[in-house]
């Protein structure tokens, strides 16, 4: 029973698929792929006042922390 599957040629049972040659994409490239892929998930693809505030209500707070806590490092120390 140990030879009924046995291979003649050095052919895999299962084939090996080929990965797909991708270009080289920058950073910024990449970024602007998952920004575009993001935009067009929420729907607001073509519409840049809706960018706006999506994208505003997450950055806002962000630089308003950082700035508190610049603000805080000046005045008592880091």
């Amino acid at each position: 029973m140990s030879n009924a599957l046995q291979i003649k040629n050095d052919e895999a049972i299962i084939s090996h698929s080929e990965r797909p040659q991708q270009t080289t994409q920058t950073p910024k490239d990449r970024l602007f792929t998952k920004y575009h892929a993001l935009c067009e998930w929420f729907g607001m693809d073509g519409c840049k006042e809706s960018q706006l505030y999506f994208f505003g209500t997450f950055l806002a707070p962000i630089i308003l922390f950082t700035i508190t806590y610049m603000m805080g490092g000046v005045y008592y120390g880091f």
